[in-house]
C-alpha cells in the first residue's frame, strides 16, 4: 500500500509540475513575494529590541505558521 500511495504521489506532482511549467502564471513572481513579505515580517520581528529569545522565536515561528510553513519540532512544545 504504501508504494502505490508513494507512486501515485509521484504522479500527482509530476502534472502539478506539468501544468505549473506550462501555465501564464508567472509562480516564481508570486513565490518571491510571498517570501519578500514573509522576511519582512521576520525582519520587523528581529529588530524589536524590548523581546527577550524565546518570545522572538516564538513569534517568528507564528509568522511561519500564518502563511502555511512548518515551524519545525523543536519548538513544538504541545
Amino acid at each position: 500500500m504504501k508504494l502505490n500511495i508513494s507512486l501515485f504521489s509521484k504522479a500527482i506532482a509530476e502534472s502539478i509540475e506539468w501544468k505549473m511549467e506550462n501555465s501564464d502564471i508567472d509562480f516564481e513572481e508570486m513565490v518571491n513575494t510571498e517570501a519578500v513579505r514573509i522576511l519582512n515580517e521576520i525582519h520587523d520581528i528581529l529588530d524589536n529590541k524590548g523581546a527577550d529569545d524565546f518570545e522572538t522565536v516564538e513569534n517568528i515561528v507564528r509568522v511561519f505558521e500564518k502563511h502555511g510553513l512548518d515551524g519545525g519540532l523543536c519548538h513544538d512544545f504541545g
